[in-house]
């Protein structure tokens, strides 16, 4: 006879042999990036890889310090922020919780660091990218775009940078939907640093992931590498502004040799953050203008999911009984301007042009940034 609850034992026991097992194979300083991938070649599957890992099969180099008690003091650390709070997990690429998109990539991450809820890596993910000195009308449209995709049911996926990242992130918490932040830096730092508030939201109403163990100093290689988790989680990559070179276009890049689709916000062709992602319409990326846009984008991986359509937005008229104000409105257009640009075109004062835009601001129509305006 078997005493109730051997089973429940055995199982907790396997299940910590195994998370130890792939947080020594992370944590040992002989297995870096290069190394890891050799070791991917040889062991493509997980699971024949934990075997290994397991039997001490690896090199004699890597399994002289996989046992070292600097690794062993590494994964004792790990397992305490783990259990330090209800919200904390270590996933490993043998877990059945493991995201099924992220471990198909060439290089997964073999321990992931979540903190938050669980339930947000099984929701379809769409990632969001961008630049992080993003005009005024991009971090609306991210944030338009992203509530619209999060009430339809699916999680924004993006890296928790200023700009369009942020702009993603808070669209989908203004509609209490999901989100999933893939951060550069250890489970235990936030950055930036003003991101405190907002790391918190979306741990209470998704996740920070990262691969990072804890102690990692931030590197600047670890914002490209990171990148590709972003587009591995996901099923697409929308790109909103973008300069030549970027990140985001690095984030892009992965996604296409991914396999997964890409798409774009187009923007001002005066506008220098348009230039990346207009390259990348020009090579095949998908051109999107609305939520429906990326939804029919991805039909076929979506479909069970989600509605086929999303409701238009409702937008409140607003009446502008200002001559000038609306004859500046008319030749704003929606590239920026500064007052003296206007001035000429419209042949109105730098007086009256000052006031008729201060008026427009405050009807929160136009937008001011740098010194120069542009329609919302």
């Amino acid at each position: 006879m078997v005493a109730a609850g051997t089973t429940a034992v055995t199982f907790m026991d396997e299940y910590n042999c195994h998370l130890n097992a792939w947080l020594s194979f992370t944590l040992t300083p002989k297995i870096n990036a290069s190394a890891r991938r050799q070791l991917f070649e040889q062991f493509p599957n997980p699971h024949l890889l934990l075997d290994a890992v397991l039997a001490g099969a690896l090199p004699k180099a890597i399994e002289k310090q996989r046992q070292s008690v600097i690794t062993r003091q590494a994964v004792d650390q790990a397992r305490e922020w783990q259990s330090a709070g209800p919200n904390r997990h270590l996933l490993t690429l043998s877990d059945s919780r493991y995201p099924a998109l992220l471990a198909s990539i060439s290089s997964p991450p073999p321990v992931l660091y979540v903190n938050g809820n669980l339930d947000a890596l099984e929701a379809p993910h769409v990632a969001m990218v961008g630049a992080r000195k993003a005009s005024a009308p991009a971090l609306d449209v991210a944030r338009e775009l992203a509530s619209e995709l999060s009430a339809a049911g699916v999680t924004v996926v993006s890296g928790m940078a200023l700009g369009v990242d942020a702009a993603a992130h808070q669209g989908c918490l203004d509609v209490k939907g999901r989100t999933i932040a893939v951060a550069a830096t250890p489970p235990d730092v936030i950055y930036p640093r003003r991101h405190r508030a907002l790391a918190q939201a979306i741990i209470e109403n998704g996740a920070i992931v990262t691969e990072f163990p804890l102690g990692t100093p931030l590197r600047a290689f670890c914002f490209p590498q990171r990148n590709r988790i972003v587009s591995g989680l996901s099923l697409g990559t929308i790109v909103v502004e973008a300069a030549l070179p970027s990140g985001t276009l690095l984030t892009a890049k992965h996604a296409a040799d991914q396999n997964r689709e890409v798409m774009v916000v187009p923007g001002s062709i005066r506008n220098p953050l348009s230039k990346g992602g207009h390259s990348l319409i020009k090579d095949g990326a998908l051109l999107i203008e609305s939520a429906n846009d990326v939804l029919r984008g991805l039909s076929l991986p979506l479909s069970q999911h989600l509605a086929d359509e999303i409701p238009a937005t409702k937008q409140t008229e607003t009446i502008i009984s200002d001559p000038d104000a609306l004859l500046l409105l008319e030749q704003l257009g929606y590239d920026s301007a500064s007052a003296d640009m206007l001035s000429s075109k419209t042949g109105l004062s730098a007086t009256l042009v000052t006031r008729a835009l201060g008026r427009l601001e405050l009807q929160g129509l136009v937008h001011r940034s740098a010194g120069r305006y542009s329609r919302c």
